[in-house]
């Protein structure tokens, strides 16, 4: 589905409602039906745990109008937005609907007047958010957003999904970076961080989070001495997990979670993030193993993961090599044989001539 020229499907979408008090006003005009409210107010945790900032609608709105549509459907419009703009509240919409739309007219309009609609839901993609202390809650703060549309529904369309699916975690600059050298042991420090912290401070540990089940992918931060610490080798792995990918279980876009990992590498001494292109630059520059085994405990791997590692890239080439030499040992054999045929040919030839 294209949206203004931008594919939705390759948007992380997200949803939030907001019951509103219908102020309907020009009742005297021939064509169209009017109602006013809020698609989102700040500073309130909502179930999700999240809190919209004041200014996370603006970029967005300078750009285009959200569409208004019923229940988030993008085959059924409802009408237009006539203003939509940020005050100290929230995102106010004013909305009109056209009274020769006959469902409009006989379904949605007589709905909303005995109450059985009263909310809207926003349908949105994350540009800027991230994890922080607001009333004594490790909370989201969505602090900037593409706003796609603004939903009339009845019953909220998953009004909880920030909480039903699993969602990039961004990036968090207060967390410290351990030393490279750590020898650090995922399923001990999943223990760790399960039993150590709440759940609102265990999604920080990971690249992504699943609010549903509780449980995080790609972990990338560990317990140690008492405090919450990002693991360079936890975030090597998760990098080669993820390097080359366009989507990551169901998340379609994730170049959020990229961005995340390289700036964790920049807080890294002398170590460049192995999403980035000039870690080809890196690997061409290696003159000899212990520069590769170097480069590969420098990224968390112990002495004896390294030395594993390289040993198994070497019996790859090894094979490798005996494989081409098998090959270069057949070719020059069919050579030869050809070789010999063709003087053959020319010998019978020769005789035919004499």
């Amino acid at each position: 589905m294209v949206y203004n020229g931008v594919k939705m499907e390759n948007k992380n979408l997200e949803y939030k409602n907001l019951s509103f008090e219908i102020k309907e006003f020009n009742n005297d005009d021939p064509d169209y039906f009017y109602f006013e409210g809020y698609g989102s107010t700040f500073g309130n945790i909502d179930r999700g745990n999240d809190v919209v900032v004041k200014g996370a609608f603006v970029e967005s709105l300078k750009g285009q109008m959200p569409k208004l549509l019923w229940q988030h459907k993008m085959s059924e419009p409802l009408g237009v937005f006539v203003d939509a703009y940020e005050d100290e509240k929230g995102l106010y919409v004013k909305g009109k609907m056209p009274r020769d739309d006959k469902f409009v007219a006989e379904r949605v309009i007589p709905q909303m007047k005995v109450g059985s609609i009263n909310d809207m839901s926003i349908g949105f993609s994350i540009k800027d958010a991230d994890y922080e202390k607001y009333n004594g809650s490790n909370v989201r703060m969505i602090k900037s957003v593409d706003l796609y549309e603004v939903s009339l529904v009845t019953i909220p369309m998953n009004p909880e999904a920030a909480i039903t699916s699993k969602a990039f975690t961004p990036f968090q600059d207060n967390l410290p970076v351990y030393e490279k050298e750590y020898a650090w042991v995922p399923s001990e420090a999943l223990e760790r961080v399960q039993k150590g912290l709440s759940i609102d401070q265990q999604k920080t540990a990971f690249l992504f989070y699943d609010e549903k089940k509780q449980e995080g992918a790609y972990q990338i931060a560990d317990i140690v001495d008492g405090e919450l610490q990002i693991i360079p080798k936890a975030l090597f792995l998760a990098s080669a997990a993820i390097k080359g990918r366009k989507s990551v279980d169901g998340i379609d876009d994730i170049s959020m979670a990229v961005e995340s990992i390289n700036k964790y590498y920049e807080k890294i001494d002398g170590i460049d993030s192995p999403l980035q292109k000039n870690m080809v630059q890196q690997f061409e520059q290696f003159g000899h193993i212990k520069d590769a085994s170097d480069f590969l405990k420098a990224y968390g791997l112990s002495n004896q993961e390294a030395t594993a590692f390289l040993a198994c890239v070497k019996k790859i080439q090894d094979k490798k090599d005996i494989a081409d030499k098998i090959i270069d040992a057949e070719k020059k054999a069919a050579e030869t044989l050809l070789s010999e045929i063709k003087s053959s040919l020319q010998n019978i030839q020769e005789k035919i001539k004499d």
